[in-house]
């Protein structure tokens, strides 16, 4: 059985439930050669756990003696026999079968897949990101997410964090740029489709979740149906999106010198490099729904989906009509001060026409504010109004069981009042 492809190449990992007419944007768009220009350095001793039932890939090795970089805020270090070991935990897309359990003792990296024919002669969208194979008598790598989706911010290639490959573990493109720089591709440098390259690196695939230190691996990414969370003590690891830092990687632009600043033509980073979260007294704070720690929900029960365009992030939450149930944001500590709020949506025909937005001001705010909104109309931003926020503050979504659509939670934008 062939995972990905044979030993000449990828082949055959076939999309999802996307249709793969939508998938073909031409050669000059989708087989982009991807340059990476991130902090992190190639780590040496690297190795990988992937976990089918976490859906995660934990990748660690040693920091290059010498290197005094800042570290991102989703790397973890530490000390060990006075070497520091770096640890970074990627989300992935397993196989909807199988993804052959054992060791791996090393890895043909292709760090060039452009747009190709699979098996059956059809074009996959590849993206121009690595194929990382580890299993080389089944083709099972690490590859690009395959699909793209349109944002509020643009199209972006978006992973399906679920078991909906059919062998591979897809991810992120940025993160699998990453992860093939971390390995030692050299990433920040152009490639041919033709090169490849072995390395050794031990790659351990569980069928359980992964542990560290008596604590299962789960990593800030949200899933799909099919894929279920850890119980007990979990360790969460924090992840990154190209929208937020698009000069981490970014496509070859020829004529640009190939150095530290080549993505410097992508817009700036968005968050903290240290923290990952908006700079201190930025003008515009946004929070997702798919935020560590900022959205609850009861009830329902509410669906995670990505099946229109338009949301902030990955993807959004939702209700059908008829159910009843609460989404509920924290506003981060930060956003203290008088702002703007604006809550995203995706507007349809079948939507709720009479969304309640409850604006607490503040943990004790007696009398919060409760603005209500038409989500069948609009430009897909609710405006709530300008309120001045403190400590506690919250907003609220409840809707009862008399819902006439879906009701749709995606993010809270937050503009500092002038």
């Amino acid at each position: 059985m062939v995972g990905c492809g044979p030993e000449t190449g990828p082949a055959s990992d076939e999309p999802d439930s996307f249709d793969i007419s939508e998938l073909r944007w031409g050669s000059n768009s989708d087989s982009n050669k991807w340059i990476y220009n991130g902090l992190l350095p190639a780590l040496v001793e690297p190795s990988i756990v992937v976990s089918i039932a976490g859906h995660t890939a934990r990748v660690s090795g040693y920091l290059p003696a010498g290197f005094t970089g800042a570290l991102p805020f989703y790397a973890t270090a530490e000390t060990v026999a006075g070497r520091r070991r770096l640890t970074v935990v990627y989300p992935v897309a397993t196989g909807s079968a199988t993804n052959a359990p054992g060791m791996y003792p090393d890895i043909r990296g292709l760090p060039y897949v452009p747009y190709a024919r699979n098996s059956s002669g059809d074009y996959v969208p590849w993206g121009g990101f690595p194929f990382l194979e580890y299993n080389h008598r089944r083709g099972i790598a690490f590859h690009g997410p395959i699909t793209h989706g349109s944002t509020a911010t643009g199209v972006e290639w978006l992973l399906k964090r679920g078991p909906v490959s059919h062998g591979c573990n897809r991810m992120q493109g940025e993160h699998v740029v990453e992860l093939a720089h971390l390995l030692g591709l050299q990433m920040d440098r152009t490639h041919t489709a033709s090169e490849g390259r072995s390395i050794r690196v031990n790659v351990n695939v569980i069928e359980g979740y992964d542990a560290v230190g008596g604590q299962s691996v789960d990593v800030n990414y949200p899933r799909t149906a099919g894929a279920v969370a850890p119980s007990g003590p979990v360790r969460m690891f924090r992840t990154w999106w190209s929208s937020d830092f698009p000069r981490w990687v970014c496509a070859y632009k020829s004529g640009r010198a190939l150095d530290a600043n080549h993505c410097a033509y992508e817009p700036a980073n968005r968050l903290d490099a240290a923290t990952g979260e908006e700079p201190a007294n930025a003008p515009t704070v946004v929070i997702d729904n798919a935020t560590s720690g900022v959205l609850a929900t009861t009830g329902g029960p509410w669906e995670i989906s990505a099946a229109r365009p338009g949301y902030i992030g990955v993807n959004y939450v939702a209700l059908a009509a008829g159910r009843a149930g609460e989404a509920v944001f924290t506003i981060p500590a930060r956003v203290s001060g008088t702002y703007q709020i604006r809550a995203r949506y995706i507007a349809h025909t079948n939507r709720n026409t009479a969304v309640k937005y409850v604006i607490a001001r503040s943990a004790t705010d007696a009398t919060p504010v409760t603005v209500t909104f038409d989500q069948r109309t609009g430009d897909g931003w609710a405006d709530l109004g300008t309120h001045a926020l403190s400590a506690g503050a919250t907003v609220r979504v409840p809707v009862a069981a008399t819902s006439n659509g879906y009701t749709i939670v995606d993010a809270l934008r937050f503009d500092r009042a002038q």
